[in-house]
Parts: C-alpha cells; sequence; structure tokens
C-alpha cells in the first residue's frame, strides 16, 4: 500500500511550487511560455502537450520506482529519489481538445485539459521598459534588478499566452498584468541580465500556431557588484558565559567593504534571525568593521551547539565555531516534555483554538516553529511542569516544537499519536485534500455590481457534493494580488483572504468579500511608479557648515492614485540611516495623486565626511494599497523587477540611487579614530513582571565623543535578546545634546527607549541587553554587546518573573464596518467578563461577552462603525490594557441586510407575576424583599421563592471519568447522616408537535477533557439511526464548571447570578437530523438527592417559575432539610440566534425514584427545530432549608395511614382512571420498555453511590 502526505511541498531544486491531485503530487515541470496553469493548456495545431512532475512516498519502495499510466504517448522517468520518496518525470504527449482522465497506477484520477484557442491575440507597444533599450552598458540600481518588457493585447485574460525566446532558445518568464481595460490589458515580463547583445522574440498563439509578434535586441548591462565571497573572518569566541548567565559570545571583523546587507545568525536548529546595521557593529566603518553580538542560550544544552552565519544573499555562508555545555548538573537530560492531550476548537475563518495538556519535568521554556514563538502566555491551568497550555492560532503554525528549559523538545505536527489507550491522534485542521472542482451550485448576493471609485461588498455561495464537515474552511483569495508578491503570485496577506462559513439558512457555504473599486473597468494591480528623479548632493566646509541631500520626483499612479511612500538613504561609509516618509498631502503644487512633483531631503552639517548615500530601499503605495517596492538587495530574482518603481530610470551613465556628499576635511576631527563611548546605561527596572498589563521598559543612557562629536541625527537601538534567538528592538530617541568644554565638536548625548514587552516575554530566562548605532561625525561607530556592557559595569540583563491571570487583549479578528461578532485573543480571560467600547463619536457600549476561552472571547452585536475604536475589558473585576480596533471596510450598505436571509426571531418568555411566600414574607427582611407581581427575590446566601434556603458550602466535587454526572456528598444534620446527589444527562428525543417520541437516543460513552481544575469537558458522538432515511451523527459537549464564588455571567444577552458552590453544565449540541421541520429536540436530565438517615424522614420535590427575574424554571428536590435545585433558563442560543425553549417535567412518565430518603425528578430541556446548535446552560445548587420536607404539600413520608384529603382525593380520581385505562395501556406498556434501560442506568449510578464509602 502506498501511502501519500497531504501536504504542500516546495520543490526548491526545480523552484517551482507543487500542489496536491487526490493522492499524488503532480506539478509542471517547464511550463511552455506561459500556457501551462496548473492541469490546463492550450492546443498547438490541436494537440497539447503536459510536462509534470509527480511526486510518490511509498511504504513500500517497490510500489513507486516506477509509474503506470491508463494512455499512450506517455514518457517517465525518475529524477529524484531517495529512501522515503520518488520523483518522477511525466511526459504526457498529444492529447486533443477536450478533458483527459489520467489514473495513476489504478489508484489516483487526474484530469488534464486541453483548450481550443479561438481568437488571434494582438500584441501592440511591444518594448524595453524603459524604452531607451538600445542603450549599452544600463548601470543596475541592485541586485536582482532588471530590465522589463511591456506590452499590451486584445485581450482580458488574465494570461497572455505569449512564448518568449533569447536568441532562438525558449525561455521560461512570467507575464505579469499590470493595467487594463474592457479592451486590452497592459503586461510587464521581467528578463534576464545580458552581457551581449541578442535578438529578444515574442510568439502569441493563433489557433494551432505561434506566430512571431516581434523581436528586438537585449541592452547589454552592468550587473550591480558584490563580492560573492564571505566577507568575514572568525576571531573566535569571547567567552561561555557573563558572569552567572549563560550568554555566549562571538565576534568577526570584516574581509572587505560591508555591502549594507543583513547577516543571518543562526545558533544550531534555533530560530535563525536577521538584524540589518547597526546590530551587532561595535566598532569601525564599513571599510574595516567589527561585529559582536551574544546569544542567550539554555543553561544546559544537550548538546554542543552550531553557530553559523551568512549574508542575507545568495551566497555561502559559513560556521564560525562550536560551544560545549554551559552547565552539566542542571536540569534532566532523560526527561523530554510528554504531551496527555491535544484538544481543537474552531474559532472562526482559519483560526482554531489549540489545549495541550503537557508534563515537562524540566520547566515549559515555549512553543516554537519557524518564526512563531508562544511563551509563559499560553499557561492557563497548572504549573510550567505540569500544566495545560492554550493558544489561538491558523494550522499553518504546524508542526510546531515544544520546549524545555534545557533545550529538549517535542515536536507537534499531524497525526502525532497523542495517546495510545485509547488511541488519540492529533490531525492538525484543513490538513485534509479537497477536490475544489467538485464545488457546486455557485452563486452570488450580487450579479451586477458598479465598482467605480468605491469597494463593494458582496457574498458568494456555494455548495460541496460530498459529505464534507460544516466546519470546513475554503479560502477565496482575489488574483488582483499578484503583482504585490512576485516571489509568492497569490497574494496571501490576511486582509485579501476571504474565509468561508456555512449558512444553514440557505444549506449552503458562505464566503463575505469585497471587490476593490476600479478592479473591472480599469484595472490597476501595479503600485505607483517614479517616472523622473533628480539627486543633489551638497558640497560642506568650515565656512557652509550645513547643507541637504535632496531628492526631486515625480510619481505616477494614473488609476489608484499615489497615497504613501517612504525612502531608506544610508551612508556608505558611515553606515548613517535616514528615513524620508512622503503622503499626498506633501504633493508640490500643480500636482495630485495621479501624477505629482515631490521633494525630500534630510540634513548634512560639519564635520562631515566625504561619502557616497545610496537609497537602499523604497516602497510607493495607491490608494487601494497596491505596493511598488525596491531594495538594493531582493531575494526574488529578476521578478523583484516587476515592482520596483524605479524601473522605468535605468541609464548608462550611474546608477540613479547613489549621490555623493563633499565635505571638506576638519584638520581636527579627521584624526578622530575612536568612536563614541558609552557613559551611562540604565533600564527603568532590573526585574519585569511580564504577565501583567503594563509591561512597559525604559531605557535610559548617554554617549560622547570628544573629538568629531556623536551625529545628531542618528538613534542608536537597545537590543533585547532572550533564549531561541528572539531580538526585539528599543528604538531611542534624543532626550538632550549637550556640547563637551574646550573642544570645537564634542558632545555628549543623552537618550531614551522605552518599549511595552510582548505578554509572556523572555519568561523565565530574562533577557539580555546590547546597545548599538553610536555614530561620529568623522564616520566611525561603536556598539556594545552584553558582554561588552558587563565589563564596562553597566546593566546588562533583566531578569522575568510571571505571577498574574490578568486579562491581557493582544490582538483581534478582522471585523466589517457594519459590526457583529467581534473576536478579541489574548490570556487571562474569566466570567464575569464585560467589554467596553469608546467610539470614535464620543458614543459608548458595554458587552458582556457571549463566547469565554481562556485566550478568547467572542462579543456579539458590537456597533457598526467605520472608523477605528478603543477597546477594554474587565475580567473578574480586573481591568485590562486597551487596544484599537480598526475595523476593515467591505463597503456594506443598508440594502445587503435587506437581501441577506435573516432568521426569524421568537418572543424570549418571562415568568408570569407570582405572589410572595413563606411565612414571615420572604423569610423576613433579612432574607429578602418582595417585588410586587414578581415575587421573593433573596439576599445571599438566601435562595428559594420563600427565601427560606440557604446555600451550603461544599468542596468542589471530584469529576465522573465516564460520564458528565455531578456526585456531590454532604454531612447532615448530626454525625452519621450523609446527603447524596446526582445530576445526570440521560438522553436525547425527538418529539413531534403533540409531545409524542419518535426516537431517543441514550449518552453512553463520553471523552473527558480537564481544562482546569474547576472545569471538565465531557465530549461524545451519537450515531442516530432511525428506521427511516433520516440518519447521521450528532456531537455533544457538556462543559462542567464548579463556581467557588458567587459570580455574575452573562448568556444569551441575559445576565444571571451564580451562587458559589454551584456546578453550570454548559451543553453544546451539534446538527441533528430531524424527520422534518416541525419536530423539536429534548434533552432529557437527571437531578436526585438521598441522605442514609436511620432517622424517620420526608421527601418533597417542586418543579416551577423562579422570582428572581432570571425567567428561568427550577426544580427543587428536598429530602429532610436537604435540598438539591436546578434553575434552567427559558433561552437559549439556536444556530447563533437567541431564541426561546421550553423545560417539562418529566416524572409523570419516566417513573422516577420517590422515598422519603431518595428522591429524583427528570426534566425535559425541549428545544425548537434547529440546523447547526443548540447552546444550553443549566446550573444546579445544593440547599440546606429552615423547613423540613415533611412540613410541605405533597410531600412522602413513611406514614401507613393516609390523610383524609388524601382519601378523598383518590376516590375522586378512580372513576376517571377506569375510563381512561383501556386507551393507557398499550401506550404505558411502550414507553415502560423505552425507558426501562435508561432508568435503569441511572439507579445503578444511585446504587453505586450507597456502596461508596462516606
Amino acid at each position: 500500500m502506498t501511502i501519500i502526505k497531504h501536504l504542500i511541498i516546495t520543490l526548491l531544486f526545480l523552484n517551482y511550487f507543487v500542489i496536491i491531485s487526490n493522492t499524488y503530487i503532480i506539478r509542471d515541470i517547464t511550463p511552455l511560455g506561459n500556457y501551462n496553469k496548473e492541469n490546463i493548456q492550450y492546443a498547438l495545431n490541436g494537440k497539447c502537450s503536459f510536462k509534470k512532475l509527480i511526486l510518490c512516498v511509498p511504504e513500500e519502495t517497490e510500489e513507486c520506482d516506477k509509474l503506470t499510466l491508463n494512455i499512450q504517448n506517455v514518457f517517465t522517468g525518475i529524477l529524484y529519489s531517495n529512501s522515503s520518496a520518488y520523483i518522477h518525470s511525466v511526459l504526457v504527449d498529444g492529447i486533443g481538445v477536450g478533458t483527459q482522465e489520467i489514473i495513476i497506477n489504478t489508484k489516483s484520477t487526474y484530469s488534464l485539459e486541453c483548450r481550443d484557442l479561438n481568437n488571434v491575440i494582438e500584441v501592440s507597444n511591444f518594448g524595453y521598459s524603459p524604452s531607451n533599450y538600445q542603450l549599452q552598458n544600463l548601470k543596475l540600481p541592485g541586485y536582482n534588478q532588471g530590465v522589463l518588457i511591456s506590452f499590451d493585447t486584445n485581450t482580458v485574460e488574465y494570461d497572455s499566452f505569449l512564448l518568449f525566446k533569447l536568441d532562438g532558445s525558449e525561455i521560461t518568464t512570467f507575464s505579469y498584468p499590470i493595467y487594463g481595460d474592457l479592451n486590452q490589458t497592459t503586461f510587464l515580463v521581467p528578463m534576464g541580465n545580458f552581457d551581449a547583445v541578442a535578438p529578444t522574440e515574442i510568439y502569441s498563439q493563433n489557433k494551432d500556431s505561434l506566430n512571431l509578434v516581434n523581436s528586438i535586441n537585449s541592452p547589454i548591462i552592468n550587473q550591480y557588484y558584490f563580492d560573492p565571497n564571505a566577507q568575514i573572518e572568525d576571531d573566535g569566541f569571547l567567552n561561555n558565559t557573563i558572569e552567572d548567565k549563560p550568554i555566549v559570545s562571538v565576534e568577526f571583523s570584516g574581509k572587505s567593504k560591508y555591502l549594507l546587507t543583513n547577516f543571518i545568525i543562526r545558533l544550531s536548529e534555533y530560530a535563525s534571525f536577521s538584524k540589518p546595521f547597526p546590530y551587532g557593529f561595535v566598532g569601525g566603518n564599513s571599510n574595516s568593521f567589527v561585529y559582536r553580538i551574544g546569544f542567550l542560550v539554555f543553561y544546559k544544552d544537550i548538546a554542543p551547539r552550531i553557530i553559523f552565519i551568512k549574508s542575507d544573499l545568495n551566497i555561502p555562508g559559513q560556521v564560525l565555531r562550536s560551544y560545549d555545555n554551559i552547565n552539566e548538573n542542571i536540569g534532566d537530560d532523560s526527561k523530554p516534555p510528554i504531551i496527555y492531550s491535544i484538544e481543537k476548537l474552531h474559532i472562526i475563518s482559519n483560526l482554531y483554538k489549540y489545549t495541550i495538556k503537557a508534563e515537562i519535568p524540566n520547566g515549559f521554556f515555549n512553543f516554537r516553529g519557524g518564526s512563531t514563538s508562544l511563551g509563559a502566555e499560553t499557561l492557563v491551568s497548572g504549573t510550567f511542569e505540569n500544566g495545560i497550555f492554550e493558544f489561538v492560532a491558523s494550522p499553518n503554525i504546524f508542526p510546531i516544537n515544544i520546549y524545555d528549559n534545557i533545550g529538549l523538545n517535542l515536536e507537534i505536527s499531524d497525526s502525532m499519536v497523542v495517546n495510545i489507550n485509547p488511541i488519540e491522534i492529533f490531525e492538525v485542521p484543513l490538513s485534509d485534500n479537497i477536490d475544489i472542482y467538485s464545488i457546486q451550485n455557485v452563486s452570488f448576493l450580487y450579479n451586477d455590481i458598479n465598482v467605480t471609485d468605491t469597494r463593494v461588498y458582496n457574498v458568494l455561495y456555494f455548495s460541496y457534493n460530498s459529505l464534507v464537515p460544516k466546519d470546513t474552511v475554503f479560502v477565496l483569495v482575489p488574483l488582483g494580488g499578484v503583482i504585490q508578491d512576485v516571489a509568492n503570485p497569490i497574494n496571501s496577506s490576511n486582509e485579501n483572504m476571504f474565509y468561508s462559513s456555512y449558512n444553514y439558512q440557505k444549506n449552503s457555504f458562505e464566503i463575505e468579500f469585497y471587490i476593490e473599486e476600479n478592479s473591472q473597468v480599469e484595472m490597476d494591480l501595479r503600485g505607483p511608479v517614479i517616472k523622473s528623479f533628480k539627486s543633489f548632493g551638497p558640497n560642506i566646509d568650515s565656512v557652509k557648515t550645513t547643507d541637504y541631500i535632496v531628492y526631486s520626483f515625480s510619481v505616477s499612479d494614473p488609476i489608484n492614485g499615489f497615497s504613501n511612500g517612504y525612502f531608506t538613504v544610508r551612508g556608505d561609509s558611515d553606515l548613517s540611516t535616514y528615513n524620508l516618509t512622503f503622503t499626498i498631502k506633501d504633493v508640490l503644487p500643480g500636482g495630485d495623486n495621479y501624477l505629482g512633483n515631490y521633494e525630500l531631503k534630510f540634513k548634512v552639517s560639519y564635520p562631515c565626511i566625504s561619502q557616497d548615500f545610496v537609497i537602499t530601499e523604497a516602497a510607493l503605495y495607491d490608494t487601494m494599497n497596491k505596493k511598488s517596492f525596491f531594495s538594493i538587495f531582493s531575494s526574488s530574482g529578476i521578478y523583484s523587477s516587476v515592482m520596483n518603481p524605479f524601473a522605468d530610470l535605468l541609464n548608462p551613465d550611474t546608477a540613479f540611487n547613489v549621490i555623493r556628499a563633499s565635505c571638506v576635511a576638519d584638520p581636527d576631527a579627521i584624526t578622530d579614530t575612536k568612536p563614541p563611548v558609552l557613559v551611562t546605561f540604565q533600564p527603568s527596572t532590573l526585574l519585569i513582571d511580564t504577565s501583567k498589563a503594563s509591561r512597559e521598559l525604559t531605557i535610559k543612557f548617554s554617549a560622547s565623543d570628544e573629538e568629531s562629536g556623536i551625529k545628531d541625527n542618528q538613534y542608536p537601538i537597545v537590543y533585547l535578546t532572550t533564549a531561541g534567538n528572539i531580538v526585539t528592538e528599543c528604538k531611542s530617541n534624543i532626550i538632550l545634546i549637550t556640547p563637551i568644554v574646550d573642544t570645537p565638536f564634542g558632545n555628549t548625548i543623552d537618550y531614551s527607549c522605552t518599549i511595552q514587552l510582548p505578554l509572556g516575554f523572555a519568561y523565565p530566562t530574562g533577557f539580555a541587553l546590547s546597545v548599538y548605532g553610536l555614530i561620529n561625525n568623522n564616520g566611525y561607530h561603536s556598539g556594545y554587546s552584553s558582554n561588552d556592557l558587563s565589563y564596562h559595569s553597566f546593566p546588562y540583563f533583566v531578569e522575568t518573573s510571571f505571577s498574574t491571570n490578568d486579562p491581557n487583549l493582544e490582538s483581534y479578528h478582522r471585523v466589517s464596518e457594519k459590526g457583529g461578532d467581534l473576536w478579541i485573543f489574548g490570556r487571562g480571560f474569566s466570567e464575569p467578563l464585560k467589554a467596553h467600547i469608546q467610539f470614535n463619536d464620543g458614543s459608548t457600549q458595554e458587552i458582556q461577552a457571549s463566547t469565554i476561552h481562556p485566550t478568547a472571547i467572542k462579543l456579539s452585536n458590537v456597533a457598526a462603525t467605520s472608523t477605528p475604536y478603543e477597546l477594554y475589558i474587565t475580567s473578574n473585576s480586573i481591568v485590562s490594557n486597551t487596544i484599537i480596533i480598526a475595523p476593515t471596510f467591505f463597503g456594506y450598505t443598508p440594502e445587503d441586510e435587506s437581501s441577506a436571509e435573516t432568521p426569524t426571531e421568537t418572543p424570549i418568555p418571562t415568568n408570569k407575576p407570582q405572589q410572595c411566600l413563606g411565612k414571615p414574607q420572604c423569610g423576613g427582611p433579612s432574607h429578602g424583599i418582595c417585588i410586587e407581581n414578581q415575587g421573593c427575590v433573596c439576599y445571599s446566601p438566601w435562595f428559594g421563592n420563600d427565601c427560606s434556603s440557604q446555600i451550603i458550602i461544599v468542596d468542589p466535587p471530584k469529576s465522573n471519568d465516564s460520564s458528565p454526572s455531578t456526585n456531590i456528598t454532604l454531612p447532615g444534620n448530626n454525625v452519621t447522616a450523609t446527603y447524596k446527589s446526582l445530576i445526570t444527562l440521560v438522553s436525547i428525543r425527538e418529539i413531534n408537535i403533540f409531545g409524542d417520541v419518535l426516537y431517543e437516543k441514550p449518552f453512553e460513552k463520553w471523552i473527558l477533557k480537564q481544562e482546569d481544575e474547576t472545569t471538565f469537558i465531557y465530549t461524545t458522538t451519537l450515531d442516530i439511526k432511525k428506521s427511516s432515511n433520516k440518519t447521521g451523527t450528532t456531537d455533544i459537549k457538556a462543559t462542567l464548571k464548579w463556581f467557588v464564588n458567587e459570580t455574575t455571567i452573562s448568556f444569551a444577552n441575559e445576565k444571571f447570578n451564580i451562587s458559589k458552590s454551584s456546578m453550570k453544565y454548559t451543553i453544546d449540541i451539534g446538527e441533528y437530523p430531524f424527520e422534518n421541520t416541525l419536530n423539536q429536540l429534548e434533552l432529557v436530565m437527571s437531578a436526585q438527592i438521598e441522605s442514609n438517615t436511620n432517622d424517620t424522614i420526608c421527601s418533597v420535590r417542586e418543579f416551577g417559575e423562579t422570582t428572581s427575574g432570571d425567567n428561568s424554571n427550577y426544580v427543587k428536590i428536598q429530602v429532610d432539610d436537604h435540598s438539591l435545585y436546578g434553575r434552567f433558563i427559558k433561552r437559549g442560543i439556536i444556530d447563533s440566534y437567541i431564541k426561546a425553549i421550553s423545560n417539562v417535567l418529566l416524572d409523570k412518565d419516566m417513573k422516577p425514584i420517590s422515598t422519603t430518603k431518595s428522591l429524583q425528578s427528570f426534566i425535559g430541556i425541549q428545544i425548537p427545530n434547529f440546523k447547526q446548535s443548540v447552546v444550553l446552560d443549566p446550573d444546579f445548587s445544593i440547599l440546606l432549608d429552615s423547613n423540613s420536607a415533611s412540613s410541605k404539600s405533597g410531600s412522602i413520608c413513611p406514614s401507613s395511614k393516609l390523610s383524609a384529603g388524601k382519601i378523598a382525593g383518590i376516590a375522586i380520581g378512580c372513576t376517571a382512571f377506569v375510563t381512561v385505562i383501556s386507551i393507557s395501556i398499550i401506550y404505558s406498556i411502550i414507553k415502560k420498555r423505552n425507558n426501562k434501560k435508561f432508568i435503569s442506568s441511572i439507579n445503578n449510578k444511585m446504587n453505586e453511590m450507597n456502596n461508596d464509602k462516606l
């Protein structure tokens, strides 16, 4: 058997993306021009040829070493193989117009489509961009930048269907649409860099032939020069520790001129990181520099670590050296992390909540995978050695590793076996392969839209022809983002990805999305471009002591219009950095956002050095957030030139992005070869609690340079380094500049930086400090690693603690301007929880969270607004931090609301007016108060309709491993008597409009997950098999939470008071296969209490409506003076809407236990017909009654003598009984037969309780 992993992979050595087809992974090897689109090709001479890769991952090698296909004219060969995979190259030749099903090894089917192109594509305005392509020796402004071919076609097809040849040989390149309308499309094609003149030809495809469109000679280009050899030499390690901290320092110096690239640094398998200048630079200038950094490592590493460094260009790196274990006496190498359970819960879109129960003997450090690091903030219960961890993330976070404090780790990945007994396998969500071509019944809310000058909202509806789960997530990605990331042709930013949900009213999936303005009539996929550019360099001496670098340029964006942009300029010698930003507001008179002139400048002051200033990076954005981007070192290959806003400025003379500043050297300053010196360095604290809402750290420092002085327009950066290569920046501001007396240029500058540390940052290891980026006026820079700070007796390390569970708001899920549901993510969320919103117009809103998890909350019915607003929460009376919510504008209009289908709401019932009971009334003034037409409202701790009962404080009950039952044991009034209560979920029943039971399914097997010490989650899946064809499965989740303290909660937009020592059941019921839409579902619950006393006692049951104003039913079963009290709310959340439910007493049919010492009741929660889900929320408490059961009407007592009233009642009732007995006897027999099994199981539970030792 061949096992194929359901993965999306990249074949780096072929530079092509790989997709999944059924169980085999297939992708084109070499596209023929632009014809191939996954499995589609356009016919040449009526035939198509497909070149494919097939990746086969076998369980047995012999099943993948060859392929068998069901068609002729197939040529295969093994391109690559190892012990775990085979990659076959396949040529399928001569397929005619139409669809051909390819069957691989008789197991997997793949469709190839050969299309007929009927229209001739006309190409016009063909030429190089810039148009002066005939010039020789064009100079490139950066690495991987090059010339572009531009042309127009008479089609609106996304692909151009063109073939390119260079000097007679076909070349592989792609054409990118940038502008278009209903008649034509403009394309750009990135071409390589040439060192000789050669003809470039372009062919278009007719129905059955290739037509030569044009041919031009390629320009000769001077490549952007860089030294491909390593730029560093190993100077060795300073030491393995700093004092008692596990900081490993490494140093190297430059062999050649620093090229303004970043260095990528990796410590063995730990995450690599890349930081630009000034990180690591401790002395020198670009011609001769010293680089020194410190790694904060684990106190004990399980193996020697290798430090590796390279440039961020695609050139070889080099190993610097390894270091040995820091401390072999810490921790236990033989005890890696152990995971006991992983629970996932879909939150919204592609986000899931993962709850992981783990034991980490050496203490939890973090979860880490790729660029993701999650630390102490994920702990929601227990300890860092044995706890429950939770986080919200998308599935692509996996695989991820859980690390302990000595570097031991365990990978969490798809198909991971979590438990053996019972078997539990973790499956990454959305990892299954869904055949996208099986989507059916596609429709839109609006078929005709007008996107002129406005973004437009719409909804895509579709169904799926297979039984996929309703929580399957489909994603809609608009192709309009293709030009935004040439390395990844489909724009994958979250802002432009739209996720599906299931619409149970329409029985289909739906995706809400928006279409950008002008995306139909005039297409604009390109960011703004610079059409003209001039720069002016200064000439500075002791007389003219100040001048400016000036950039004068024009920006064009003919369709969407320019919005904002920036240039980053670097000094070629002193490595100084200048960030220049500008917006449409800076356009010079006479211009607009479609074409306008701008001027940017920055100051250069005496004393200074002569050097080149280089624009190393630039980005321009239009009003639709389309971006053009330039970097002198791009990793995207020649395709980066498509995004280059300077693409039209290539010339043979000089690189446009370089300008020279000439400075006459000062005789005193020119002799300054000493870099600035750090004078003071002081963090605001050396111990910070990163669990609190306020985690602000301020570092104040000062530096001086007595000779040439410190440059006063450069801002050093303080770096915070944690274990695992996590480096965070704190950028400084200048506070004060003080001249040094008796020096011509000497000065001292005071700096300060402030940073809000990430939640859980650097716990428990703490973090090391370093500071870099001090530059003097003679071009020398300095910095201080952690080792340097320690050597000069400056603070270099900050300890961290993590002591609270305070609420912290970290992020939120996208919400549109129409408001509605808002998901907030963070930690420390618990009931009661209320959100406080301050809108931009001054209005406010307070919302009780409708869903609460420790790390995620949902707020329902957030008011509509298109402007950002502030939000904070109070959880357990603790105030969180405030975050800004910025709604995403979807172009939603009031007409959209009327077009959508909204379920009919049912009125929520209220309790009928009641009289105040009790003698004295409501227990007297100290027990409660009488509210007219409502009844008694009790003061805590009094309870009940007459305020004569008190809540009994008991220890939290233990969880039941087999079912969501609550067993509470408490002492009685004497030393020998005890009381036990049992609350149980019995079954679900489908009932018709007459209340007849049509189908019943008892609960049997449950799976228990403990969330914390007081919260237990039980799940089960019921297999619904009815005599009709209406069968399926129903998922049930029961969350049992014990409340130690009195708490106010919110459920179904209503506030409820939960008494201390109460158990709340939150019951989630999934989709159920009803026979018809008139039927209802009934959830049956059992409540029972008993006493083992030898005394003569009575029992009594009550069922009615509460008087506390919560519009609920209650059941109270009392034995002697102890009661089990259950409250059943008359509302539920049904298909995400709040609707009325009914609660009925079922004792008449269910035959509960009814003795003087043991009493039971069955309650049915009747739920109206639904499609998706139901949430119910009953709760239970134990009461001590002032009045015993014997004093109440209807009590069951051990007396053999009946009172006169009882005898009369029997006599009157006999006649009626005789008249109906012949009708009801058959019905009774059937009911008894159906009820016998689960009534027996409940009685068995009580018998087990009686047998337990008290």
